[in-house]
């Protein structure tokens, strides 16, 4: 049985200047454009610029939906409940102490990993469906 072709970034098609796209975890975690790597991919928390300042990518139009949230409610959920029952029972802490440190655990990982992972989501669209981003002048 032939082995299968490994998994790798799409490379721009030979004798055009379009750049590679920029390494997806590193943009994402830094919430930078999935194209150039350098342009700021949120305007406020959660707000998606309309464009790339440094490339111009229309990124406003590529709604990633629920995805990164649901995409996180597995992550956290994952380590934030073994997490919990060996915080209840290594440390003897009243329900109150408990209910108040397990909610704000769940709470900050959220909030920290929400804007990454919607960057990583909006990159993983950008990496399989690139022609989503583009129209009016999104591409180049």
């Amino acid at each position: 049985m032939p082995a299968a072709a490994p998994i790798s970034t799409p490379l721009p098609a030979p004798g055009t200047d379009e750049a590679a796209p920029a390494p997806l975890i590193a943009t994402a975690l830094r919430h930078r454009c999935p194209r150039c790597g350098e342009g700021r991919v949120y305007s406020g928390y959660l707000k998606v610029v309309e464009r790339c300042a440094v490339c111009g990518l229309a990124l406003a139009s590529n709604d990633s939906a629920d995805g990164p949230a649901v995409f996180l409610l597995f992550v956290i959920g994952f380590v934030a409940i073994p997490l919990a029952f060996w915080l209840n029972a290594v440390f003897d802490l009243p329900g109150w102490a408990f209910l108040t440190i397990s909610c704000g655990l769940i709470m900050v990982m959220t909030l920290a990993l929400l804007p990454p992972a919607k960057a990583f989501v909006l990159g993983l669209q950008y990496r399989h469906r690139p022609e989503d981003f583009e129209g009016e002048g999104g591409a180049g």
